[in-house]
């Protein structure tokens, strides 16, 4: 298999997983905001 071919499909493998792991991770910065924003000056 050629290099440059090997090289694009790796690319495009983790360009396509990009969104996942983001995806993944908006539940828990959603809570960690929303505990920061619930919480009453003192």
């Amino acid at each position: 298999m050629n290099y440059h071919l090997k090289l694009s499909v790796l690319g495009t493998f983790i360009i396509g997983k990009d969104d996942y792991v983001i995806a993944g991770l908006l539940p828990s910065i959603a809570k960690n905001m929303e505990s920061r924003l619930q919480q009453p000056d003192n």
